[in-house]
Formats: structure tokens, sequence, C-alpha cells
């Protein structure tokens, strides 16, 4: 069996600063002549005084906000991190083909490891449901018929498809000044134009994943 990584925040790497240790990933902000240095031979499609990364990914198990241990000292699974990269990598690439958007992925030189560059998370996510499933169930078992600024019709029972597809966003961290949107982190919203530009994306992907469900059919709840 391969070996796990679990620790992935003491490479000899070069940095500018301390070194990001999140859940799962570790990151390496680059000095500014070695970023200057891979932009030029490498021949990144950024300006020439971008701030780059060096992202590494472990076999670490995170779920709830909590990193996962297994019995017998085992703590990640075995090629995981290098899985997760892969299907990171393809839709982020799936994105920047289809014209949909750009990521912060400039390069993957190892399969655990991406050459990323500064940028700004869009701070709402929008998922595409065909099917009442997870949270929304709960919701729906609870009485709730309006999930999201959605009405949704009486009689429905749990993983039941759904008559059309449906756009549900939430936040993904605490955004402020918008009004009737507590400032808290995973917190249900309405469509709105707010939201338009998020939702168009998420409606693509399904759409993307829809024409290539013969070889990969996901369902994300």
């Amino acid at each position: 069996m391969s070996k796990v990584l679990e620790v992935n925040d003491d490479l000899p790497i070069r940095t500018s600063q301390p070194v990001h240790s999140g859940k799962v990933r570790a990151v390496y902000w680059l000095t500014k002549e070695d970023s200057q240095r891979l932009i030029k031979e490498k021949g990144y499609d950024v300006s020439s005084d971008a701030e780059l990364a060096v992202m590494v990914i472990s076999d670490r198990i995170s779920a709830f906000d909590c990193i996962w241990h297994g019995e017998g000292g085992m703590n990640g699974v075995p090629c995981k991190g290098a899985a997760l990269n892969a299907i990171s990598a393809h839709w982020f690439d799936l994105f920047r083909k289809k014209g949909l958007a750009d990521s912060h992925i400039l390069d993957v030189p190892h399969p655990l490891v991406w050459i990323v560059q500064k940028a700004r998370p869009v701070m709402i996510e929008a998922i595409s449901r065909q099917y009442i499933t997870g949270s929304m169930w709960r919701s729906y078992s609870k009485g709730e018929r309006e999930f999201c600024g959605l009405k949704i019709p009486e009689g429905l029972k749990n993983n039941q498809k759904l008559d059309k597809l449906l756009i549900t966003p939430s936040t993904k961290g605490i955004l402020k000044g918008i009004p009737g949107v507590p400032e808290a982190d995973d917190v249900n919203i309405a469509r709105s134009d707010l939201e338009r530009t998020t939702r168009l994306s998420a409606l693509a992907v399904w759409r993307i994943s829809t024409c290539t469900k013969s070889s990969l059919l996901m369902v994300l709840v």
C-alpha cells in the first residue's frame, strides 16, 4: 500500500512569509525573486510582479472542520491528495477552456503540487440541484416550502428528481454590507442580480457535467 502524506508544511521551500498550513493543503508563498524567475522561465500568463505560491496537498481527511484519524494510527488515505488535486484541476481547466472563469492554478508540476497565483475568491457558492436531498430535504421534511427564495411544491419524497434544475446559492465565508444577508458563514440566500454571475457559472458547470455524464456521474449534496 502507498504511504500516506500526513505532513505537508515542512518542505525545504524558500518563502517570503510563514507557511500557511490548512486542513489538507499547505501554501508556500515564494519570494519576490523566485516568483519573477518562475514567471519568466515558465512563461506564465501573469504580470511580471505577480505573487506566486507552491500549494501542496496532503492525504489527510477533513470533514465538518475537523481532521479525521483512523484506527491503528492511520492519518489519511493513500493517494487521496493526488486524486483530489486531479479532479479539481480538471474542472478548473474545463472552466478556463469554456471561457467561464480563470483560476489561481498556473501549473501542475506534480500530482500533489500546484503552482498558483494570488487570487480573490468569489464568496458565494451556487449548488445546482436536480434532486431533493441533503440540506434541502432536511428543510423540506421540517415543513419548509421555500428554499433560497424558491417555492418548493408539496408531496415530494427524499431523493426525488425535481421537475427542473434549481440553483440554490449560499455564502462561502462572511459577506458584509448586503441587505438581508446575515454576516455569517454558510447562509442560504435568494437568487438576485447580485449572484447572477455565480448562478450562470453554476448552471454552466451543470451543463458541462451532464454532457460528460457518460464517463462520470457526480452527485453533490
